[in-house]
C-alpha cells in the first residue's frame, strides 16, 4: 500500500467515525427533547419534576458542548495529519539531535506544546 492510499483510507475512516458519532449524539439529544416533559415511569419514585428538568437541561448542555468539542478535535486532527506536521517536526529536530530517548522526549514535548 502506498502512503497516499493509507492517508486516504485513514481520512475516510476518520470522517465516517466522526459522522456516526455526530449522528448518534444528535439522535440522543432529540430523544431527550422528545421525552423532556414526562419522567420515565422507572424513575418516577426516585426523582421529582424539578430535578428531572435540571437533568434534562444538563444533558442537553453537555451534549451541545460535546458536539462542539468533537468537531473542534476533528478539525485539529485533520489539520495535523494533512499538513504533515509530525514528520516536519521530526525532520527539524533531527537537525539538532540524534535518535534516542532524548530525541523522543523532546519530540513529544514539542508536539504537545504546539497542540
Amino acid at each position: 500500500m502506498t502512503p497516499q492510499l493509507i492517508l486516504i483510507v485513514f481520512i475516510l475512516l476518520y470522517i465516517a467515525e466522526f459522522l456516526v458519532s455526530w449522528i448518534l449524539s444528535v439522535m440522543n439529544m432529540n430523544s431527550i427533547i422528545q421525552n423532556k416533559d414526562e419522567i420515565p415511569s422507572a424513575f418516577k419514585e426516585y426523582i421529582d419534576n424539578e430535578k428531572y428538568k435540571k437533568s434534562v437541561d444538563y444533558s442537553l448542555s453537555k451534549a451541545n458542548f460535546s458536539l462542539i468539542t468533537s468537531a473542534w478535535s476533528f478539525v485539529i486532527l485533520l489539520v495535523i495529519v494533512l499538513t504533515g506536521f509530525p514528520g516536519k517536526l521530526e525532520q527539524f529536530l533531527g537537525l539538532f539531535l540524534k535518535e534516542g530517548y532524548l530525541f523522543s522526549i523532546i519530540y513529544i514535548f514539542a508536539f504537545s506544546a504546539v497542540f
